[in-house]
């Protein structure tokens, strides 16, 4: 099993002038506490990545559900070759999102994929319990074809997953729309203070294939 470590992502430096020329002051969230677990695997000729996002679902995250405000995790797994002297070459990106909701009629948490999973869109979940479980145990993003790489080179895999706070605005479309302008000027804000979202980067040991076991 190859261990995840946290890794440390930097503020956009031209994000970060804007914001103090417009004196923006932002809170910061950190999860300087928080334990985030993921594993590398292969399975049906894939290779894969397990991550557990129970973590970012915290209490008051659930607060903030039960009062309709949704939120959405994506995570984004990029598999890289370092370079001999510096760097990294990207062989592969795969991407998987979901949105988490609450149901107020029913009392039911709910997970839906996009785009649609293939087996299920939609997960429902009588107790918060049941929620964090399925996050813990079910997020499994295929990050590359195991034919598509060479056995004898080493690679390592970075994973970022963004918790997206007020889902409507934050993933609103860029373009302009006469329909809802403030809509769009908002979600501009949001874009360009990166508020409402939290961000997290996880990174991987170097390894080869032939050191990943099969299954989880």
């Amino acid at each position: 099993m190859k261990i995840l470590s946290f890794v440390p992502r930097r503020g956009n430096p031209a994000r970060i002038g804007i914001l103090v020329l417009l004196c923006i002051v932002l809170p910061v969230i950190t999860y300087g506490g928080t334990t985030v677990d993921a594993d590398i695997f292969v399975d049906n000729d894939s290779i894969k990545v397990w991550i557990d996002l129970s973590a970012f679902v915290s209490a008051e995250r659930v607060d903030l559900l039960q009062e309709g405000i949704d939120i959405t995790l994506e995570c984004r797994a990029d598999f890289f070759r370092p370079r001999r002297f510096w760097g990294a070459t990207r062989i592969s990106r795969a991407t998987k999102a979901m949105a988490v909701g609450y149901h107020l009629l029913s009392e039911e948490y709910s997970v839906t994929y996009s785009p649609p999973d293939t087996t299920a869109n939609e997960h429902r979940f009588a107790a918060i319990a049941g929620l964090h479980n399925f996050l813990a145990d079910s997020v499994v993003i295929p990050v590359i074809h195991r034919d598509s790489v060479d056995s004898d080179r080493r690679y390592y895999i970075e994973i970022t997953i963004t918790c997206i706070s007020m889902t409507s605005l934050n993933l609103a479309s860029s373009e302009k729309s006469g329909d809802y302008p403030m809509k769009y000027l908002f979600g501009q804000f949001l874009d360009l203070t990166n508020y409402g979202r939290d961000e997290l980067v996880i990174s991987s040991d170097i390894f080869r294939i032939s050191e990943l076991r099969s299954g989880r």
